[in-house]
């Protein structure tokens, strides 16, 4: 994807990283304490979310610090400081807040900005569904 817009316009102004495989897991697994979880628990919140992000940025940024300007922002949440969902969850969204100020303090410089935002929760089917299921233990 990064090769393809670096031939075609030459730039990237803005990346927003909003990756999430992790929803249906976290809604099954909500009230199961953590050492009983699958790891596909784990591997599912940092494989897509964190993972993917960090890679999504690091391409960017390439682009971005060429050109001395540019805007990556991270979709986090309150997740990384609250607990709520699952460990998993909390972990990979404080990881992708960390992530967020150490890469923004090496873009700094470039005049790139990297940031995350907590946007509060998005009311989708799977998170419907997963606030029913706690509600009701």
């Amino acid at each position: 994807l990064f090769d393809k817009i670096e031939q075609e316009h030459g730039k990237i102004d803005l990346l927003v990283n909003n990756a999430f495989k992790g929803v249906k897991t976290i809604a099954e697994n909500a009230t199961v304490p953590f050492w009983e979880q699958p790891m596909n628990s784990w591997d599912d919140v940092m494989d897509v979310g964190l993972r993917c992000h960090f890679l999504a940025s690091q391409r960017a940024a390439k682009l971005m610090v060429e050109r001395k300007e540019g805007f990556i922002c991270n979709i986090s949440s309150a997740g990384a400081l609250f607990s709520f969902f699952t460990a998993p969850y909390g972990v990979g969204k404080a990881g992708l807040d960390k992530m967020s100020e150490m890469c923004g303090r090496e873009l700094k410089k470039h005049n790139v900005t990297c940031l995350s935002l907590w946007p509060g929760l998005v009311q989708t089917e799977h998170i419907v569904a997963g606030a029913e299921k706690i509600n009701n233990t």
